[in-house]
């Protein structure tokens, strides 16, 4: 089967989890035999096109390590000076993407170039759906990684504000009702959507389809002791980690965490004399962003401990194998998102067999298996969902989720291997990519 995947991220341009979920996919489907042909936003000197192969040096069946995959760049007017397709501000971004949706449309409606078209992405790119529909004869597949009006509208007064939310929901709104089947992340996600957007859901077919764990988080073997402490070094680790990694992004609720370790740190002080902790913050972040970080900086110098203070690192774009080490030295992950619709490192976490705390939002309740969560915190297999119901009060909840953590550590390694056993069972791409082409053979037989 020909399957033609849209999105803006992909090889050369990716900034988060969507892109390596396209990545991810493609691969799977070209080892299968699929044909794939990826069209995607072009940076700086990426070429036009290119036929790739995609390896998986980490999986044990040689048969299975390979796959060819095409690839069709479209460069938005900025693309020479931007290293993201989410650069600049919410008006340019919205703008680039809107410049991007355009030439895949006429790349795909000068003729026809197969049956099937699977979208990825936020608000713009799977609104192409709608023209996509009127003038042409492909089937489509949308996936909507987030729905980014609901995300907006969390950050409150730090949100792209109401005439950009107002635009997010119409494009939204126009990938649901002109889409022959939609994916969307998580259970909880659909039922936010379904209240949003009751007539559009009730119109397309809709599957719950997470994401999946990459292969060299199952199969990869533990660091050597000696990559182990230059990485201890590298990111100032001197004591029992506490691992964040995600965007930085106000959406990520990190001021959270930042106050609940300060609390725990000094609550371990007096109970536990001599413990010494650090935290690891990382993750992508965007030049709209800087003023994030800075707040940040302003609520780590606030806090009065100078240990607690100097034990807090936060760090940019770290390198894959970095990660790898970190969950390797990490004693807990932490998810503080306010709001998020799967949470892939949720799922990367137990994969390593590292326990996780995570806020009660909706992909990480899908994830652990609970509906709904406990003041302070619900346990699960995995780790514990923490109430975020009350704002005021999330930064304390996390808290007591983590001194949990800390003062039943025979129970956290019970749970988390209990957590990894049904993450590999449930999300690895190879269950994943099946439903996908179940997806596909339906509508293009």
């Amino acid at each position: 089967m020909k399957i033609i995947i849209v999105g803006a991220q992909y090889i050369g341009s990716i900034t988060g989890g969507g892109g390596v979920h396209v990545v991810e996919l493609t691969r799977e489907l070209g080892k299968l035999g699929h044909e794939v042909e990826v069209l995607c936003m072009g940076l700086k000197d990426s070429p036009a096109q290119e036929q790739v192969i995609l390896e998986d040096p980490h999986n044990p069946d040689p048969d299975k390590r390979k796959a060819k995959v095409k690839i069709v760049r479209f460069f938005p007017k900025d693309a020479a000076s931007i290293n993201s397709p989410f650069a600049g501000t919410k008006r340019q971004e919205i703008d680039r993407l809107l410049n991007f949706k355009k030439m895949v449309l006429d790349y795909l409606l000068e003729e026809q170039r197969g049956c099937l078209v699977h979208i990825h992405g936020h608000f713009a790119v799977p609104a192409m759906a709608k023209e996509l529909k009127e003038k042409g004869t492909y089937k489509i597949v949308s996936s909507i990684h987030t729905f980014e009006s609901i995300s907006e509208r969390t950050k409150g007064s730090d949100g792209a504000g109401e005439e950009f939310v107002k635009l997010m929901e119409e494009m939204e709104r126009e990938a649901i009702e002109n889409s022959d089947h939609l994916i969307v992340r998580s259970e909880q996600v659909k039922q936010q959507v379904t209240k949003l957007f009751p007539g559009a859901m009730k119109k397309t077919p809709t599957t719950v389809l997470p994401s999946a764990v990459s292969s060299v988080f199952i199969h990869s073997p533990p660091q050597t002791e000696d990559k182990l402490t230059e990485i201890r070094e590298k990111y100032n680790i001197g004591g029992d980690l506490i691992l964040n990694i995600n965007r930085i992004d106000p959406s990520k609720g990190i001021e959270n965490l930042l106050l609940a370790y300060a609390e725990l740190y000094e609550n371990l002080r007096q109970t536990r004399p001599g413990t010494r902790l650090s935290l690891v913050v990382a993750g992508m972040l965007e030049k709209k962003n800087y003023w994030y970080l800075e707040k940040l900086k302003g609520i780590i110098s606030g806090i009065p401990s100078e240990e607690t203070r100097n034990s807090i690192s936060i760090h940019q774009d770290i390198p894959e194998q970095d990660k790898l080490a970190l969950f390797d030295l990490a004693k807990v992950f932490v998810l503080s998102s306010l709001i998020e619709p799967f949470g892939i490192t949720v799922v990367e976490a137990l994969a390593k067999d590292v326990p996780v705390v995570a806020s009660g939002v909706e992909g990480p309740k899908d994830i652990l298996g609970q509906n709904k969560v406990k003041s302070p915190f619900s346990l699960a297999d995995g780790g514990l969902l923490v109430d975020y119901e009350d704002p005021d009060k999330r930064a304390h909840m996390l808290f007591e989720a983590l001194k949990y953590v800390f003062e039943n550590p025979q129970e956290m390694k019970e749970r988390t291997e209990r957590g990894k056993t049904k993450t590999l069972a449930q999300y690895s791409w190879e269950a994943l990519v099946q439903r996908k082409i179940s997806i596909y053979k339906s509508l293009c037989g």
